[in-house]
């Protein structure tokens, strides 16, 4: 049976989008994106993010057509809302490279998991190469069992929606760390990519994150496996008289003020670390995390780093964790992440030193420049090493064993016979 009639704007549209660059493999996005303008969605760009969503409906083609314009892959909110349902929206998709996929929810309950999992059924039988995504919610017991069903259903890509932030300073670590080894554990189970959520503004009860706040949820899920990123949130609307009567509440619930488009902190710190994430990822792309552990402060739940298993023997810090990870050729890397954090206190101002016990095996260190993607030497004596590491902030190590007399890499303690 053939699709509906698409409309003659829609396929304009895939003219100018048939020229946009492939859908990243790995997404930079924000919950609640700005109203689609020209200036709007330059600024989300410029923030270091690759893609955006649009809702189907009468009004997006004119989003997309400025998306891609700004260079930013396009994921449809509510395809069966398009003139011609998901069929039409899956047949445009042809010819629209522009269009990564789908968004099935941005807040799944145990309660919307039948209608996600309809929604999610036909798009996988149209089409089942482009990203279908959706954000569980962690408000609940059931977060588990609602991801499983959608995974199993034809979910691709998800994130689990979980705020951890309270206004009040404290955070809860242990739940925290405990979405993040949940999310890893589906993501490997189902083959699925797992997007990092990320809060960055105030909601509810929770707080907007400082510097170092934000940096600590990117760099501790980078080094949890995490294959995107989804910023909460970029845009609030919120009435000008409410905004003049209290300009610092408003600041802390956008990243960008909504009446005159000036970019607030938040806006700028995302930007910051995007940049570094976009640096790190053609290295990160290529390695399987193995383990995660911590050192100095260990959460609830999580493992301290056991002496002597691995290339990095121990750890001494406030609080620190590693993920040990290894490439398609066998080699061994870690992920040194600074988990120091809190309200208001920047990057700098959570600095920390951090003394690190090598394997004596390792015969050499470089790091991968979190700015430039380099790779650059890291010097060590007698199998110690110092790594000073902004608040939340984490470095990228390979790690390079001596080779024996026969040419042989020197065996580790976990592969002795």
């Amino acid at each position: 049976m053939p699709f509906p009639m698409l409309t003659t704007a829609l396929l304009a549209l895939g003219g100018l989008l048939s020229a946009a660059e492939a859908p990243p493999d790995f997404l930079l996005m924000a919950l609640e994106p700005p109203p689609a303008t020209r200036e709007l969605y330059a600024a989300y760009a410029e923030a270091g993010l690759n893609t955006i969503t649009a809702a189907a409906g009468p009004e997006f083609d004119a989003a997309a057509a400025l998306a891609a314009e700004a260079g930013l892959s396009v994921l449809v909110v509510n395809p069966a809302a398009m003139e011609g349902g998901a069929a039409a929206c899956a047949a445009l998709a042809e010819d629209c490279p522009a269009i990564a996929g789908w968004l099935a929810g941005t807040n799944v309950t145990p309660a919307d998991a039948d209608a996600a999992a309809a929604q999610l059924e036909e798009l996988t039988r149209l089409d089942t190469r482009r990203i279908t995504l959706a954000f569980i919610s962690t408000s609940n017991g059931e977060r588990a069992a609602t991801a499983e069903r959608l995974l199993c259903t034809g979910l691709n890509a998800f994130g689990l929606r979980a705020f951890t932030l309270r206004r009040d300073g404290s955070e809860d670590r242990g739940q925290y760390f405990d979405h993040l080894a949940r999310a890893r554990e589906l993501a490997g189970k189902h083959r699925a990519r797992w997007l990092g959520f990320v809060q960055v503004t105030e909601t509810g009860g929770f707080r907007f994150a400082s510097e170092s706040d934000l940096r600590f949820q990117v760099y501790s899920q980078l080094a949890f496996g995490a294959r995107g990123l989804a910023y909460h949130r970029y845009w609030l609307s919120i009435p000008p008289e409410a905004w003049q009567a209290d300009p610092a509440a408003g600041m802390r619930r956008s990243m960008v003020n909504p009446i005159t488009g000036e970019r607030h902190y938040t806006w700028e710190k995302v930007a910051d670390v995007n940049r570094e994430v976009r640096a790190l990822w053609p290295v990160l792309r290529a390695l399987q995390v193995n383990d995660v552990f911590f050192a100095g402060e260990v959460p609830p739940g999580m493992r301290p780093l056991p002496f002597g298993a691995h290339p990095i023997r121990a750890i001494t810090a406030q609080s620190a964790l590693v993920s040990f990870l290894r490439d398609d050729d066998h080699r061994d890397w870690a992920f040194v992440v600074n988990a120091v954090h809190g309200m208001q206190r920047s990057a700098q101002g959570s600095e920390r030193t951090l003394r690190i016990q090598l394997d004596p095996a390792i015969q050499s260190i470089m790091e991968v420049e979190r700015t430039t993607g380099t790779l650059k030497p890291v010097s060590f004596n007698r199998n110690e090493m110092y790594l000073t590491l902004p608040g939340g902030t984490g470095a990228l190590l390979l790690l390079t064993p001596r080779e024996t007399d026969s040419g042989a890499v020197e065996a580790r303690p976990e592969n002795a016979q």
